[in-house]
């Protein structure tokens, strides 16, 4: 009965030690960013987003909104956006810039920031 008692001891213990920990995912892909919009110009956009502010650099072949039809100016400071880019060196360059869906885990996240 103890050995009996103590392989289902060591059982459990295996089990719950293998069982991966919940980590925090983020709420993009690497190579997405989200974030409130603070600068914009021409040549770059920068975001404040979950690991601060970073800048995007804007080229010839950056699209704007989901379908690539918008424009820069569709993204004022202030406006939530989501960065698709590229790494050239330690530059990031902005491929596609574009707003969330309203439900989607990145809006609803940060509405909940600005609720708190």
């Amino acid at each position: 009965m103890k050995s009996l008692l103590t392989a289902l001891l060591l059982s459990v213990t295996t089990l719950i030690a293998a069982t991966p920990a919940k980590t925090n995912k983020p709420l993009t892909s690497e190579t997405d960013y989200a974030g409130i919009v603070t600068v914009v110009s021409d040549t770059s956009i920068s975001l404040k987003g979950e690991q601060g502010t970073r800048v995007f650099q804007i080229h010839p072949g950056t699209l704007y909104g989901s379908r690539g039809k918008g424009k820069l100016t569709d993204f004022p400071v202030g406006t939530l956006a989501i960065v698709s880019f590229s790494k050239d060196g330690a530059a990031r360059k902005a491929e596609n810039i574009h707003k969330p869906r309203k439900n989607s885990k990145v809006a609803k996240a940060f509405a909940e920031k600005a609720g708190k």
